[in-house]
């Protein structure tokens, strides 16, 4: 019972740390749409952001490098599909706005459930499910599905980089329970940065014009945002449900979303009242799946330990 009590308090830690990553995460994409874009195309925005988060990130792990393992060759396959959403989002962003944008993200939420019964043949409950599908059916209420909203490219790139974000969290909850973080991320963060580069260099034009107050608030923007929180995302990950972290995101868009629409970049709609409201209702049912599942697990513990001692 005390050690299920102890596990109890420590996921209450990881899910704190969570939060914090999702706060930060939201107020993220208005500092990029409102003040970085003014000066700067995303093609440059993605390739100075990458190279940042990879040179941070490789300081971080030169220590660990002693432990690398093949194992650790599965952030590149997981690293793919983050350097992918990556790409979709900067663009995306570019042509839509930030509360849409923050919650078509959350597309990941129906994915992860299903990759991880595929990896794990562990079928998630029909909680869990709902859930997802709340999660999802706010997505398509806040990108207007329901109001006749254009679905334009940003939208679509927006709903790709969801997707795609959802088999980064299933493939790190799945390949990476007992890898060293900072290792694991400096691949997935290398990796991405020469995806980025390929891409933008061959595919993408821009010009450059130094500002320094702008790069200086992304390299910011990047070791606290993107190496110190996916530290943060990543440990935690270990630590709790992929389907929890998957459902619990969406909070960064309703924090996305009030400031943007505070600082209006956003308009107040019934889509993004709706949306906002199913996607908190899809936490609540995650959150409800999770504490059923736990005294559940409580309970089997209980009895076990009082078998034992009846027995000794």
């Amino acid at each position: 019972m005390r050690q299920a009590l102890a596990k109890t308090t420590n996921k209450g830690k990881y899910l704190l740390g969570l939060v914090f990553v999702v706060l930060v995460w939201g107020a993220s994409p208005l500092f990029t749409k409102g003040f970085v874009y003014r000066y700067y195309e995303p093609g440059f925005v993605a390739l100075f952001d990458t190279a940042v988060a990879a040179v941070a990130m490789g300081v971080i792990a030169i220590p660990r490098m002693k432990h690398f393992n093949k194992q650790y060759l599965w952030a590149l396959v997981t690293g793919f599909f983050y350097s992918a959403a990556c790409i979709a989002q900067k663009f995306a962003l570019k042509q839509t706005t930030p509360g849409i944008y923050a919650f078509l993200e959350n597309l990941s939420c129906i994915v992860v459930p299903f990759l991880l019964w595929a990896l794990t043949a562990k079928r998630p409950s029909f909680m869990k499910i709902l859930s997802c599908v709340i999660c999802l059916v706010s997505s398509f209420v806040i990108s207007g599905g329901f109001s006749g909203g254009s679905m334009n490219t940003g939208v679509i790139l927006c709903a790709v980089a969801g997707i795609f974000y959802g088999f980064n969290i299933a493939g790190t909850a799945f390949f990476a329970q007992k890898l060293d973080t900072s290792l694991y991320l400096c691949l997935q963060f290398f990796e991405n940065f020469v995806i980025t580069s390929i891409y933008v260099l061959f595919f993408d034009h821009f010009s450059f014009t130094p500002h320094y107050g702008a790069l200086a608030g992304m390299v910011f923007q990047m070791l606290f945002s993107s190496v110190f929180c996916w530290c943060l995302r990543t440990t935690c990950l270990k630590h709790l449900d992929a389907v929890t972290v998957a459902v619990v995101m969406p909070m960064s868009a309703v924090v996305t979303t009030v400031f943007s629409v505070i600082f209006g970049m956003d308009t107040v709609s019934l889509s993004l009242v709706l949306g906002a409201g199913l996607g908190l209702l899809s936490i609540a049912v995650s959150e409800i799946a999770d504490h059923m599942e736990d005294k559940k697990k409580n309970s089997r513990l209980e009895k076990e330990e009082t078998a034992v001692s009846e027995n000794s």
